[in-house]
């Protein structure tokens, strides 16, 4: 008699060999294989019907799988994107420096317009500066600044920390470090090459999860901790060569009520943070993908004073996209529905399915019947704004298959798509002229030039799931 066992890793072999992997759906078989063998005594016809289920099932994806994958084999002999609007203009700006056309991804590669590697960098946190042009990577007690235009070391600023979550400030002169053993909140000095500024905390500051932000003038730092469960807020000023803690809170102790997002991996605010300052200073918004909820923090109380839902159909597709100071667009490429929150006025001004649903892998649909879908992990980030702040570049959702749309902002009005192998992770360069796509297993990158609608693809060796992002 064949055991559990080997049943299984024969279903296994059958589903992730004939079609592109769901990642969702062989660990959902796992469990549901599992949670039969856990209940003790279930009859073998039992097992074997739930295995031929899974087995046809395997058919069904095979067949599709098959279409799908003529359908891109032929896709990928077309040659350059179609551009559905010809007469479509990407806004473009000249504010940000030439390494902000560059766009890194996590695994610390950077890739030019023209698909070129420009560099790798030997580091395990990185971040990059508001013009785009520079690099910087965290070390054992110091920094290590790279070109973004050639990837190469130009020089290390010592410091006295081991923190490895970083913030820069607007002008790019310093930047704040949280993290270290003892926790703690340093400031360096980029200009000068040296540490100014150390203030310890207390509390849950340690875990992975966690943030630090900066006001627009620099003066302000708060730092997030724990953010998954019962999070951690210190408010600190900082004066150029003084910090000092303001006030600090945990959540639910002394009448303090602060946002966490339960179930929210670190991965999710690699290529931009689920939380934000408004622009008065005194005002942080956060974002929780798990349940869709948005949140106002008043800094003085550190607590919530206003929240919003933003509609979700799958917690762990939403991706979040701050423009500067006043609108957040979420983005679900699951479904293709974006929401527009104004952080103003503290309210949801649209919400609306944009075009043709399309799930960002086809075959999502069938790994959600079979297995009712609990995802969890990193989101990667279908949307990016423009410079101006009218357009948002989607993929993964745009009608006929995977590519890349441009939406008015405004009416929701899909303004041009362009069909390409997207599905992934999505960056904006920051003179708003090239978009970047990853694919969905983030072995591919695809090079949209927006002024002509044509594309540059590459293999991407090791993946990349997602790119730095430049701060606003």
């Amino acid at each position: 008699m064949i055991d559990d066992e080997s049943t299984r890793s024969a279903v296994h072999r059958a589903l992730e060999t004939l079609v592109r992997p769901v990642p969702e759906l062989p660990a959902k078989a796992f469990q549901r294989v599992r949670a039969e063998r856990g209940a003790g005594t279930t009859s073998s016809l039992r097992r074997w019907s739930q295995a031929a289920g899974v087995l046809a099932a395997a058919a069904l994806v095979a067949v599709v799988g098959i279409g799908l994958h003529q359908a891109a084999s032929e896709r990928s002999r077309v040659g350059p994107a179609p551009i559905t609007t010809p007469n479509f203009v990407a806004p473009t700006s000249a504010a940000k420096g030439p390494g902000a056309a560059i766009a890194w991804l996590d695994n610390l590669t950077g890739v030019d317009a023209n698909g070129h590697i420009v560099g790798t960098i030997p580091a395990s946190v990185a971040l990059r500066s508001p013009d785009g042009n520079t690099l910087y990577a965290l070390a054992y007690q110091k920094v290590e600044v790279y070109s973004a235009t050639t990837g190469k070391l130009e020089r290390t600023v010592p410091r006295r920390g081991s923190g490895d979550t970083a913030a820069v400030t607007p002008d790019g002169r310093y930047l704040a470090i949280l993290g270290g053993n003892p926790q703690g909140v340093e400031v360096i000095d980029l200009q000068a090459g040296r540490s100014v500024a150390y203030a310890g905390l207390t509390g849950p500051f340690s875990n992975d999860l966690k943030f630090v932000l900066v006001s627009a003038d620099g003066s302000r730092i708060v730092a997030v901790g724990n953010f998954w469960q019962a999070s951690a807020v210190a408010v600190l000023r900082f004066e150029g060569s003084t910090l000092r803690v303001e006030r600090q809170a945990v959540s639910g102790q002394q009448g303090h009520g602060l946002p966490s997002c339960d179930g929210m991996a670190p991965q999710n605010a690699f290529s931009g943070l689920p939380d934000r300052l408004l622009p008065d200073g005194n005002t942080m918004v956060s974002f929780c993908p798990g349940d869709g909820l948005v949140s106002w923090v008043d800094l003085s109380r550190l607590t919530i004073t206003a929240h919003v839902r933003v509609q979700e159909q799958n917690p762990f597709w939403l991706s979040p996209v701050f423009s500067t100071g006043s609108m957040l667009y979420v983005h679900e490429p699951g479904t293709g529905r974006i929401t527009s929150v104004d952080l103003l006025r503290r309210t949801i001004t649209r919400s609306a399915v944009v075009n043709a649903p399309t799930a960002m892998n086809p075959l999502q649909w069938l790994a959600n019947k079979l297995f009712p879908p609990a995802l969890a992990g990193g989101i990667e980030r279908s949307a990016a704004l423009s410079p101006d702040g009218t357009v948002l570049y989607v993929t993964g959702a745009v009608g006929r298959g995977v590519g890349v749309a441009a939406i008015d902002v405004r009416d929701f009005h899909v303004i041009s798509q362009w069909k390409l192998d997207g599905g992934g992770s999505l960056w904006l360069s920051g003179d708003g002229q090239t978009v970047f796509v990853t694919s969905n297993g983030g072995d591919r990158l695809s090079i949209l030039h927006l002024r002509t609608g044509s594309v540059v693809p590459i293999t991407l060796s090791p993946p990349g799931q997602d790119f730095l992002p430049i701060p606003d």
